[in-house]
């Protein structure tokens, strides 16, 4: 599945761990989100992983699910590289 991942974080530790973590997945596409192509073990790996790093009390994180057809109707426009995920995840080895 194709998730793309936004989030609002307030404290710098915190924020950096959830962009660790989220690196290790997908591509970054903008400062605070990523995109990533993930299985349904994965993407609820990763919601319990930034359950015990967020602050709900302050931060906020969004996930957003796209369907196939969603996904090929995504318009890019300006100065970007694009990123096979697939490529990008080869190297990546989930424990």
């Amino acid at each position: 599945m194709n998730i793309l991942i936004c989030y609002d974080i307030s404290d710098n530790k915190r924020r950096r761990k959830v962009y660790k973590l989220l690196e290790s997945y997908g591509i970054r596409t903008q400062y605070s989100i990523f995109e990533l192509e993930v299985n349904k073990f994965e993407k609820d790996n990763i919601k319990e992983k930034i359950l015990n790093i967020l602050d709900q009390e302050t931060d906020r994180i969004y996930f957003f699910t796209l369907c196939k057809e969603c996904k090929e109707k995504i318009d890019r426009i300006g100065n970007y590289e694009i990123f096979k995920i697939e490529e990008y995840k080869k190297d990546v080895i989930f424990i």
